[in-house]
């Protein structure tokens, strides 16, 4: 059936409960009188045209974002393609934050191909400007992460303008650190701008029941 957990957001939120492998709905819990439910889930083929809006508003509101707003245009069918090559590989999965019904973030799990990398897994997570700070980045991380120990991964990577520090911040607060520099890895705002390679390493030893190496 899965395993089932319990992500809480800060704020005036209820977050239903979910099992990431039957996506099945456990009672929400209510929390400081919330109002609306808070749901990550994996992404499905169905969420293409509304991850089409995500996207393109996150790029619109987002300083330090790869893409600069209207620099790419993906359709629809660009993304229900991404969504199932997503799903085709057990070792990638894409998280979504749904709340009221709408989609205002999601993280992105991208496992390594290679037999000698097939440990690590490169994650990036990103959330409308309006409802950022409120819980819901951590959400979706820790689902993540979550995700990621069950399927033996032990190092986690992601990376953050220098100049980010709301980022960079963000993902200290979850327990990654700093391993590196990109010098001038961006050109943005004119100015050239180093990027911060983090990672996230559970201690050397330490596996989950069962664990095998990922994808041998």
């Amino acid at each position: 059936m899965g395993y089932v957990f319990a992500k809480f957001c800060k704020g005036s939120f209820s977050v239903a409960l979910y099992s990431i492998l039957g996506n099945i709905h456990i009672p929400q819990i209510d929390l400081l009188s919330a109002t609306m439910d808070l749901i990550i889930r994996p992404i499905r083929e169905s969420d293409a045209q509304d991850y089409v809006r995500l996207m393109e508003q996150i790029e619109r509101e987002t300083q330090y974002g790869k893409f600069e707003p209207g620099e790419r245009i993906p359709s629809v069918e660009f993304y229900t393609s991404k969504i199932q090559q997503v799903r085709a590989d057990e070792y990638d999965e894409i998280f979504l934050a749904i709340l009221d019904g709408q989609l205002i973030g999601r993280a992105k799990a991208e496992g390594k191909p290679s037999r000698k990398s097939g440990h690590c897994l490169y994650l990036s997570a990103c959330v409308i400007y309006r409802l950022q700070r409120q819980g819901v980045g951590e959400s979706l991380v820790r689902e993540a992460e979550e995700w990621a120990k069950q399927k033996g991964i032990t190092r986690i990577e992601t990376s953050v303008v220098s100049q980010n520090r709301t980022g960079v911040q963000f993902w200290r607060k979850m327990g990654y650190q700093i391993e590196g520099t990109r010098r001038n890895a961006f050109c943005l705002f004119e100015e050239m701008m180093d990027e911060y390679l983090m990672a996230k390493v559970e201690p050397v030893g330490v596996r989950v029941d069962g664990w095998k190496f990922p994808r041998w």
